[in-house]
């Protein structure tokens, strides 16, 4: 079962997973196949967090590390309304969807990723307070006590810190060891619109090359109220308006997830790349295929296990499942199967 799982999360399609099975002398249908990725997923998501955990994770001194973004894929969903004479299919539309994808992973002290620990991926069809619940299985099931500091990554949409602002408060994490880093890479972009802004004042491409390269210089080091001085002596008008405006709104609200020199220093990212290659890996490279549309259930369940196989956690995820079916249909206690290694917050349930 795990293996055509794996062939129907790793290929481009089931048809292409039934015949590459096919070749390797696995016969199953086509049906089957999704049966048995529906099976897994449904039985995989009811321990969420805790069952993608070998319970051999220690954080003593380590940073984990919470990147946060969207992705995009087409949700099939059947039209409504009467049945026209002569039709013989209802039809549907396909409508774009923003699942919402985290991944957690660990630095050491020096800032460097811990390759013996593998990072956690997930990821929900539903909105950002369902994302943000389900990132926060996966945390409470981590020993963050131990955990020297707790990083948390994203772009600058609000919905991610005032969250995040909401979820420390949940958890009663302690907010001196918890740092917030708005993504670099969007912080440049922004500010290009800023110079855009004060395109009409500066002639000529070598004043725009230096006015860039101050202007970056001032957001690495967190200066944020000497860019405003700056905003104000190179543009004019409406274009002054607009760009203090933005200033404001995405760069002054985010002064102190901006102290990119700051974040270096103290070995903590200063991006969002680690979320970004997951989107791409999770999703982009399966569920976001031209022609391909999901329903919300069947999108649900490819998350999740794609999750659990591009992370690395994928054997952790079935032996823990195997597990759990076996002592739900065997009744068996807790000490005659082999639990050394597994999580008791998730057996203790089902020994009940």
């Amino acid at each position: 079962m795990s293996k055509t799982i794996q062939m129907a999360l790793l290929c481009p399609s089931l048809e292409t997973a039934k015949a590459v099975l096919d070749e390797q002398g696995v016969q199953i249908n086509i049906k089957t196949l999704r049966r048995y990725c529906r099976l897994a997923g449904e039985k995989g998501m009811e321990w969420r967090g805790l069952m993608s955990l070998s319970g051999t994770e220690k954080l003593d001194g380590v940073t984990v590390v919470v990147g946060i973004d969207g992705g995009r894929l087409r949700e099939r969903q059947g039209k409504r309304g009467r049945w026209k004479k002569g039709q013989k299919r209802r039809g549907y539309t396909t409508e774009w969807r923003e699942p919402k994808l985290f991944t957690i992973y660990f630095l050491n002290s020096k800032g460097d990723i811990i390759r013996e620990l593998p990072p956690l991926h997930d990821a929900t069809m539903g909105k950002h307070e369902a994302m943000f619940e389900l990132l926060e299985q996966y945390l409470t099931a981590l020993p963050l006590e131990s955990a020297e500091r707790i990083v948390f990554c994203g772009d600058g949409a609000p919905w991610i810190w005032s969250d995040t602002v909401e979820l420390c408060q949940r958890m009663n994490l302690d907010m001196t060891k918890v740092h917030q880093v708005l993504d670099y890479t969007h912080a440049k972009q922004q500010l290009g619109t800023l110079l855009d802004q004060a395109g009409k004042q500066g002639k000529g491409k070598r004043k725009r090359e230096n006015l860039d390269l101050k202007w970056k210089n001032l957001l690495w080091e967190g200066k944020i109220d000497d860019l405003k001085t700056e905003i104000k002596q190179q543009c004019v008008g409406k274009r002054q308006v607009a760009a203090l405006k933005k200033w404001g709104t995405y760069f002054k609200n985010n002064e102190n997830r901006m102290q990119y020199q700051s974040f270096e220093q103290q070995g903590l990212p200063c991006g969002s790349g680690s979320v970004e290659s997951a989107i791409r890996r999770v999703i982009n490279l399966r569920l976001k295929a031209p022609g391909m549309f999901w329903t919300i259930e069947m999108a649900e369940t490819f998350l999740f296990l794609r999750s659990q196989l591009i992370s690395g956690r994928w054997l952790i995820m079935m032996r823990n499942l195997t597990r759990q079916m076996a002592r739900m249909f065997h009744r068996m206690d807790e000490d005659s199967l082999d639990v050394h290694q597994f999580q008791p917050q998730l057996m203790n349930p089902m020994v009940s």
